[in-house]
């Protein structure tokens, strides 16, 4: 669902169930002019109506509230081009910091040079995974 506005929330989900706002509004005791304004964010709903509308329009009032499904199913819905940029960003960042950090630690002798060389080997190894996985561009 992304990111969208209480109001937007109450007039896609009411739509869904082929709901007019009259309806939607005698089923939890408001006006439709209410509804109206909720929908185009002029207003929002009394804390003592959400729980109601949330159940009429089938979502909980956390999705209601919040703008967004559930972080469950907003995970779900990633595809697998997401995952493939963010594994590739999380790689590229752990090689950076593991030769960068161990550079400056072998430099000021915090370090072994038998460690650092490790520490290296590590970070090459993580460059050669994304080699595997590499960014999709657009």
């Amino acid at each position: 669902m992304g990111n969208k506005s209480m109001g937007e929330v109450i007039s896609e989900y009411r739509k869904g169930s082929d709901m007019t706002q009259a309806v939607l509004a005698k089923k939890i005791g408001v006006t439709d002019k209410a509804v109206s304004k909720w929908e185009r964010n002029i207003s929002c709903p009394d804390v003592r109506t959400i729980p109601k509308l949330a159940e009429m329009l089938g979502i909980s009032v956390e999705e209601l509230m919040q703008g967004r499904e559930n972080s469950k199913n907003a995970f779900q819905q990633l595809d697998r081009r997401d995952f493939k940029q963010m594994f590739s960003l999380s790689i590229k960042c752990v090689a950076v910091a593991i030769g960068g950090g161990t550079l400056v630690l072998n430099s000021l002798g915090g370090i072994s040079s038998n460690d650092a060389v490790k520490l290296l080997s590590i970070a090459v190894v993580c460059l050669g995974l994304y080699c595997f996985f590499p960014e999709e561009k657009d």
